[in-house]
């Protein structure tokens, strides 16, 4: 299917992204091998972005994100069914860099919760390639 995610990539800015939350950098895009790459900087607390995505309830859909962090599982990509926030389909930790899973919402829409959290120190999370496809 079709993309879904609204600027996954990041490689200019952080248009469709909502949600900020002690962002600390300007634009919070750096460049990677000539790619944005939306960096999060949680300095000693927690930072926080989301983005909704319309999708067709019961039917499969296909997830994947890059996602690496300087601290081991203290980012994550948390995914959510419909306005129900617990986050049922669960989450990518920071610690597995590319990830992906096939995913089944039963409501209209999902979010996409992006969070990076560390009460005692620097914590930098680097988010980029974020698909959703629906898969035919």
């Amino acid at each position: 299917g079709s993309e879904l995610v609204v600027n996954g990539t990041f490689d200019t800015d952080r248009t469709g992204w909502a949600g900020w939350n002690l962002v600390y950098s300007p634009n919070n895009i750096i460049q990677s091998n000539g790619k944005g790459v939306f960096l999060m900087d949680g300095l000693g607390g927690a930072v926080s972005a989301n983005l909704d995505i319309a999708v067709s309830a019961n039917n499969a859909y296909f997830l994947t994100c890059f996602l690496t962090s300087n601290s081991l599982n203290s980012s994550v990509l948390a995914i959510s069914d419909g306005p129900n926030f617990t986050y049922r389909f669960g989450f990518f930790a920071s610690a597995l860099n590319l990830q992906f899973r096939s995913i089944v919402p039963t409501q209209n829409y999902i979010r996409l919760y992006a969070y990076t959290f560390n009460n005692t120190a620097i914590q930098d999370a680097l988010y980029d390639n974020i698909s959703l496809k629906a898969i035919l």
